[in-house]
C-alpha cells in the first residue's frame, strides 16, 4: 500500500539493501604491524628489487613475544621490539654472519633502518617505519598474515 507522497515502503527496503556492501577483505585496513610478514620495498627513497639481494629482505612481528625476526637480505635476524600506538623501538639485534655477493649494501641500511626507526603507518597494505623527526626510512609491503 502507498502513501499519498509516493513513498513505497517495498522500494524504500530494496534501496536500502541494495545500498549495503562489505568492503573486499584485501581493501580492509590491516590493524597493525604485529603478525604480517612485510617484505622490504623500499629504503628511503630508494627501490629494492629482487636482483639487488641474495633473497628477499623481510621481517615479521611477534605479538606475543614481541619479538621481530626475518631476512636482511643475506643473514637471518632475530631481536626483540617496543609497540606503543604508532611508536615502535627495535631492541638489539642478533643475526648470522655470512657474506653475500650481492645484497650486503641493502642489507646494512635495512638493519640500520630497524635501529633508527621510531614510528610506523599502514596504509594500503605498506608498512612505513619512520625516523624520530618523521623522514621514513623503509617502506615494506604485507605478505603473509597468521
Amino acid at each position: 500500500m502507498q502513501s499519498g507522497s509516493g513513498f513505497s515502503p517495498v522500494l524504500f527496503a530494496a534501496l536500502l539493501i541494495g545500498g549495503c556492501s562489505v568492503m573486499p577483505e584485501a581493501s580492509q585496513p590491516l590493524p597493525g604491524p604485529e603478525g604480517t610478514t612485510w617484505s622490504l620495498s623500499r629504503i628511503g627513497t630508494t627501490s629494492i628489487s629482487a636482483a639487488a639481494v641474495q633473497q628477499q629482505p623481510h621481517l615479521r612481528l611477534d605479538a606475543g613475544a614481541k619479538r621481530v625476526s626475518g631476512s636482511s637480505g643475506c643473514n637471518r635476524f632475530t631481536g626483540t621490539y617496543q609497540l606503543d600506538g604508532d611508536r615502535i623501538a627495535f631492541g638489539r639485534m642478533a643475526g648470522t654472519r655470512m657474506a653475500c655477493s650481492r645484497g650486503m649494501d641493502v642489507e646494512q641500511a635495512f638493519l640500520a633502518a630497524l635501529e633508527q626507526a621510531r614510528a610506523w603507518n599502514i596504509a594500503m597494505g605498506k608498512l612505513v617505519l619512520f625516523d624520530g623527526n618523521g623522514v621514513p626510512l623503509a617502506e615494506l609491503a604485507a605478505g603473509s598474515r597468521r
